[in-house]
């Protein structure tokens, strides 16, 4: 009864220690969270996570807090790379870069400070830095799916605006027809929304080259890149763009099935290593016993039954 007791009173203790220390810090440096210019697409993602997600809305104050001190780190190519990975993700919870060092921040404390007084203390430096390294992560690993996710379909893309350029449409239209048509919505579509961007960019008094070269920017994969470039020579040099996007899709088709041949005959290789460690061990379970047996029995130690 004690020991429980004793283990009540060392939690409570905790936490009271750990919200003093918030308090001091709080109120002997009073950091100030700058307001940040929110707008555009990432303004509706951040609208949208706080109606749909109820951790992300009850973080806010303390995400605020140490946002603060996030925003007093000089890390200039920090925070480009930051931008550069949340514009590629489509503007990940409509974050700005202070905000996910803040999470690295946040996340860090948490992890090390639960590590140091439930596991070991010396565990807490690699704990920290875990959590300082999981939401640098997770943008980054969000940029990545997303553009692989834009360049696998490409191909499809093409397909669909060649159909609508047979039946009489022009380049625009087609694109235009396409976004209509896709109910997808949300950035559960990530091809959809590049699209009606760079619609967004030609009503904007843009150039279809300059959308063009935007969307290579934004999505930076070769994909994306063969076909931007095709769309662009095609207009140059007066060749029927309905053609060139046929051929495109074709090769950006054959070239995806070449990087699936190569990706599984690297899948075979790396699962070798696996199945020899397996087959290793299971020699060793069937052998070894045998030896020794095999040992005794010389030996004359060994019983006969």
């Amino acid at each position: 009864m004690l020991s429980i007791l004793f283990e009540i009173w060392k939690y409570t203790a905790s936490l009271v220690a750990a919200a003093a220390s918030f308090l001091l810090v709080e109120a002997v440096l009073s950091p100030q969270c700058p307001d940040f210019e929110i707008r555009g697409r990432r303004a509706g993602n951040r609208r949208r996570a706080l109606r749909d997600s109820p951790l992300f809305v009850l973080i806010q104050p303390l995400l605020r807090f140490f946002t603060a001190y996030a925003a007093m780190i000089k890390a200039p190519r920090l925070r480009a790379q930051l931008e550069l990975w949340l514009r590629q993700a489509d503007e990940l919870g409509g974050l700005v870069p202070s905000e996910v060092m803040a999470l690295c921040l946040m996340c860090a404390c948490f992890l090390g400070g639960f590590v140091y007084w439930q596991i070991h203390p010396l565990a807490a430096p690699g704990a920290f830095l875990l959590g300082l390294l999981f939401p640098y992560d997770t943008v980054r690993g969000a940029a990545r799916k997303r553009i692989q996710t834009i360049g696998r379909s490409i191909p499809t893309m093409a397909d669909l605006i060649v159909l609508s350029m047979e039946a009489g449409m022009d380049f625009i239209g087609s694109v235009r027809l396409l976004v209509s048509r896709s109910t997808i919505a949300d950035g559960k579509m990530p091809v959809r929304d590049e699209l009606l961007m760079f619609l967004h960019q030609l009503q904007l008094g843009r150039t279809r080259r300059q959308a063009l070269e935007l969307l290579r920017k934004r999505v930076p994969t070769d994909a994306v890149r063969s076909f931007t470039i095709s769309i662009i020579q095609a207009e140059e040099k007066g060749m029927p763009l309905r053609d060139v996007l046929r051929i495109q899709a074709e090769v950006l088709r054959h070239k995806r099935v070449q990087e699936a041949e190569a990706y599984i005959q690297t899948a075979n290789l790396q699962l070798l290593g696996p199945i020899l460690v397996v087959i290793i061990s299971l020699m060793s379970i069937i052998i070894v016993p045998m030896v020794i047996i095999v040992g005794e029995n010389l030996r004359g130690g060994g019983k006969v039954f």
